[in-house]
């Protein structure tokens, strides 16, 4: 678990690196779930760790929240954006910027929709340097070239 961890930890310090770069990772890690969820299985993916992202959502006295993280080997929680609840005086606070472990408290408030395994990113057939997919693999070419300057 700790390989698993470091791999986690340098790619979220990566992303920090580099957020100024691109607006959807502005903000990290706060609305970042979906997009670092995203890039991180795919990398795990690469170093051969095959997960699921678990999408969760909150819900109480009629407000809901949604997280989303990643799930190793059904058991081992992945989560690099957990602290974009830091400032929440509630339930949902959490302080912890990198996680990998079993699931915590936090993560059990979430009720879970069902889980997407890795699906390796498919090339637009019209070429287009619009679509979401061309973006993010923009993004995560400069995430991992950033890592690779370490």
């Amino acid at each position: 678990m700790d390989d698993l961890f470091m791999l986690a930890e340098g790619f979220r310090r990566a992303i920090e690196e580099n957020r100024s770069k691109d607006r959807l990772l502005y903000s990290f890690p706060k609305g970042c779930c979906t997009i670092a969820c995203s890039l991180l299985q795919r990398y795990l993916f690469e170093n051969g760790v095959e997960t699921d992202c678990v999408v969760g959502e909150y819900v109480k006295n009629g407000e809901s929240d949604s997280h989303e993280w990643l799930e190793y080997a059904e058991r081992i929680v992945i989560d690099i954006t957990g602290d974009q609840y830091s400032s929440r005086n509630d339930a949902l606070k959490y302080l912890i910027p990198v996680y990998v472990g079993p699931k915590d408290e936090f993560h059990q408030l979430f009720q879970e929709k069902p889980r997407e395994p890795y699906k390796e990113p498919e090339p637009d057939p019209f070429g287009s340097d619009l679509t979401v997919s061309a973006k993010n693999d923009i993004l995560y070419r400069t995430i991992i070239e950033s890592m690779k300057r370490k």
